[in-house]
């Protein structure tokens, strides 16, 4: 049995809604993904019978922002 490392992630999003006209709608959105930028690594290599067996070799991804824009009319 295989023991990984553990995972911390944590995910935000702000949202604002602006009314331009009677009619008209603008919502933005900004969501952030994995805003501790810490560093978790995948789990380790399942084959024990080779050279590099039970070894971490990679790394999840690391931090992502995203903008978002809506015109509602």
């Amino acid at each position: 049995m295989l023991d990984g490392p553990g995972l911390f992630t944590l995910d935000t999003s702000l949202s604002r809604r602006f009314v331009m006209a009677e009619q008209r709608v603008v919502h933005c959105r900004v969501e952030t993904f994995h805003v501790s930028n810490r560093t978790n690594f995948s789990l380790p290599e399942t084959r024990v019978d080779v050279l590099n067996g039970g070894t971490i070799n990679a790394s999840r991804a690391a931090r992502v922002f995203q903008l978002g824009l809506r015109l509602a009319f």
